[in-house]
């Protein structure tokens, strides 16, 4: 997600766990902070348009100041030995979201409070490459940040990206800094459509947000959870998902993915994963009113 403007907010509950099943999903806090730009959600509307006035009191976490207040999330998952990330935040001080962002994420501060070091790690999914889900992919050094790792990207999201590095920019300092150092060290691994991470972890494809989204399905044993990427930015997009945000590469076909993930979702108890929410996780529960959705954190 591109932004500017952005001031932090501190908030002290870094983790957050639920269990599916037998997976371990952990909520790794990367850092909290208002958007400058509260056009960033829906562009067609300021600040003070009434189409917000709904949602400030259903969701007022999400509102800062003058707009939205960012939170932004990775996730662990810890299934028989195997221990997977799936998005890696902001990123350090040298990450191209610090031309936004004004300080670094602390992915690895949140990592290592679960008591996991970065070389545990044998898979990174991330679900697209905005900077502020790609962001720590790499060390300062331009090392991988988790040596062990195979980093998970949707090959239309690398192709996509690559044509737009070809002009200098953001899209350039993120191929640049954070896809390529992957690439040349033979680390990063391109799929196609659903993908298969470990038994119970699976990939599928959803563009929208940008070409290449991915969001992570992970079930066992009846029980199941959706990790949705960028699919939902803010939970007003739960009652109109209708309502773009920003960087929507394609809003029409983002507003499909949305309605089709809450028709997955609602009042089925599958729990539901954004990364920019309140609340790591909940619940798209209806109200029994027509066209009434409500988002329900789980904690």
């Amino acid at each position: 997600m591109i932004a500017r403007d952005f001031a932090p907010v501190r908030e002290n509950r870094m983790l957050t766990t639920v269990w599916i099943g037998g997976i371990e999903v952990v909520s790794l806090l990367d850092g909290v902070g208002d958007l400058g730009d509260p056009d960033i959600l829906d562009p067609r509307y300021g600040p003070s348009d009434p189409v917000w006035d709904p949602y400030r009191p259903l969701y007022p976490a999400v509102f800062g100041e003058h707009g939205w207040r960012l939170h932004v999330r990775a996730t662990m998952l810890r299934v028989n030995g195997h221990t997977i990330l799936v998005d890696t935040g902001v990123g350090g001080p040298a990450s191209p979201a610090m031309s936004w962002y004004p300080a670094p994420g602390r992915l690895m501060a949140s990592l290592a409070e679960t008591g996991t070091s970065p070389d545990e790690v044998e898979a990174v999914v991330i679900t697209h490459l905005h900077d502020d889900h790609s962001g720590g992919t790499v060390t300062a050094e331009g090392e991988p940040a988790f040596p062990n790792a195979r980093y998970v990207i949707n090959r239309i999201e690398l192709e996509w990206l690559q044509d737009l590095a070809r002009e200098a920019g953001e899209e350039q300092a993120i191929w640049d800094r954070l896809v390529a150092p992957l690439t040349s060290r033979g680390v990063l691994q391109a799929v196609d459509g659903a993908y298969e991470v470990t038994p119970g972890i699976r990939t599928r494809h959803l563009p929208g947000h940008t070409p290449g989204h991915q969001v992570v399905d992970v079930s066992d044993g009846g029980a199941s959870l959706l990790l949705s990427g960028d699919a939902f930015n803010h939970p007003a997009q739960l009652h109109e998902p209708e309502l773009a945000i920003g960087p929507d590469e394609d809003a029409e076909a983002a507003t499909a993915v949305r309605r089709m993930l809450m028709a997955e979702t609602v009042d089925g108890g599958r729990v539901l994963a954004p990364a920019h929410f309140a609340e790591p996780f909940g619940r798209v529960v209806s109200q029994h009113r027509v066209g009434h959705i409500s988002w329900v954190p789980l904690v």
